[in-house]
Protein backbone atom coordinates (compact mmCIF):
# COMPACT_ATOMS: atom_id res chain seq x y z
CA UNK A 1 0.00 0.00 0.00
CA UNK A 2 1.27 3.83 -0.86
CA UNK A 3 1.80 6.47 1.39
CA UNK A 4 -1.37 8.39 -0.41
CA UNK A 5 -3.16 5.03 -0.22
CA UNK A 6 -3.17 4.82 3.32
CA UNK A 7 -4.85 8.16 3.84
CA UNK A 8 -8.19 6.63 1.53
CA UNK A 9 -7.10 9.05 -1.17
CA UNK A 10 -7.25 7.05 -4.50
CA UNK A 11 -3.92 6.51 -6.49
CA UNK A 12 -2.44 3.91 -8.83
CA UNK A 13 0.97 2.79 -9.30
CA UNK A 14 3.18 2.54 -12.15
CA UNK A 15 6.72 1.50 -12.89
CA UNK A 16 7.80 3.94 -15.24
CA UNK A 17 11.51 3.32 -15.27
CA UNK A 18 13.50 0.54 -14.58
CA UNK A 19 17.49 -0.33 -15.13
CA UNK A 20 18.61 -3.86 -15.95
CA UNK A 21 21.72 -4.32 -14.51
CA UNK A 22 24.34 -6.78 -17.07
CA UNK A 23 27.62 -8.13 -16.28
CA UNK A 24 30.26 -7.76 -18.14
CA UNK A 25 31.33 -9.59 -21.74
CA UNK A 26 34.26 -11.15 -21.83
CA UNK A 27 35.89 -8.71 -23.85
CA UNK A 28 35.05 -6.07 -21.47
CA UNK A 29 37.12 -8.49 -18.50
CA UNK A 30 39.95 -9.41 -20.79
CA UNK A 31 40.44 -5.47 -21.12
CA UNK A 32 40.17 -4.59 -17.60
CA UNK A 33 42.28 -7.47 -16.37
CA UNK A 34 44.89 -7.22 -19.07
CA UNK A 35 48.34 -5.04 -18.61
CA UNK A 36 47.03 -1.25 -19.79
CA UNK A 37 45.34 0.68 -17.26
CA UNK A 38 41.80 1.29 -18.30
CA UNK A 39 39.95 5.10 -17.75
CA UNK A 40 36.61 4.30 -16.79
CA UNK A 41 33.81 6.76 -16.06
CA UNK A 42 31.73 6.52 -13.81
CA UNK A 43 28.27 7.76 -13.33
CA UNK A 44 26.36 6.16 -10.30
CA UNK A 45 27.39 4.65 -6.70
CA UNK A 46 25.28 1.65 -8.32
CA UNK A 47 27.36 1.02 -10.81
CA UNK A 48 30.37 1.10 -8.83
CA UNK A 49 28.50 -1.46 -6.56
CA UNK A 50 27.64 -3.57 -9.61
CA UNK A 51 31.09 -3.55 -10.83
CA UNK A 52 32.50 -4.43 -7.56
CA UNK A 53 30.61 -7.38 -7.39
CA UNK A 54 32.27 -8.83 -11.02
CA UNK A 55 35.99 -8.17 -10.48
CA UNK A 56 38.54 -7.13 -7.41
CA UNK A 57 39.22 -3.56 -7.99
CA UNK A 58 42.30 -1.47 -7.74
CA UNK A 59 45.77 -1.42 -9.01
CA UNK A 60 45.96 0.47 -12.39
CA UNK A 61 42.69 1.25 -13.11
CA UNK A 62 41.30 5.15 -12.87
CA UNK A 63 37.67 6.30 -12.36
CA UNK A 64 36.59 9.48 -13.12
CA UNK A 65 33.64 9.97 -10.62
CA UNK A 66 30.50 12.56 -11.63
CA UNK A 67 30.14 13.26 -7.60
CA UNK A 68 31.51 12.69 -4.52
CA UNK A 69 29.22 9.74 -3.06
CA UNK A 70 30.25 7.76 -6.21
CA UNK A 71 33.94 8.95 -6.03
CA UNK A 72 33.77 7.68 -2.12
CA UNK A 73 32.29 4.38 -3.39
CA UNK A 74 35.23 3.79 -6.03
CA UNK A 75 37.58 4.83 -3.54
CA UNK A 76 36.45 2.36 -1.00
CA UNK A 77 36.91 -0.57 -4.16
CA UNK A 78 40.23 0.34 -4.13
CA UNK A 79 41.20 1.80 -7.69
CA UNK A 80 44.45 3.55 -8.16
CA UNK A 81 42.94 7.00 -8.70
CA UNK A 82 39.93 8.75 -8.23
CA UNK A 83 38.98 11.95 -10.35
CA UNK A 84 35.85 13.82 -9.03
CA UNK A 85 34.26 16.30 -11.58
CA UNK A 86 33.44 19.79 -10.55
CA UNK A 87 29.74 19.61 -10.97
CA UNK A 88 27.44 16.53 -11.75
CA UNK A 89 26.68 16.05 -15.11
CA UNK A 90 27.96 15.24 -18.68
CA UNK A 91 29.03 18.15 -19.63
CA UNK A 92 31.86 18.44 -17.12
CA UNK A 93 32.28 14.49 -17.48
CA UNK A 94 33.60 14.52 -20.99
CA UNK A 95 36.75 17.77 -20.36
CA UNK A 96 37.93 15.31 -17.21
CA UNK A 97 37.82 12.11 -19.48
CA UNK A 98 39.49 13.58 -21.94
CA UNK A 99 41.91 15.99 -19.72
CA UNK A 100 42.95 12.44 -18.04
CA UNK A 101 43.03 10.23 -20.85
CA UNK A 102 45.61 12.75 -22.46
CA UNK A 103 47.83 13.00 -18.92
CA UNK A 104 47.95 9.70 -18.99
CA UNK A 105 49.01 8.51 -22.70
CA UNK A 106 51.02 11.55 -23.29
Amino acid sequence: RTLLGATQHKVHQQLVYSQKATNLNAAAKNILLGGTPVLLPLFSKRTARLLSKEMVWGGKHAVIAISNSVGQQAYELGFKSVIITEAPDLTHMIPKIVQEYHRTTG
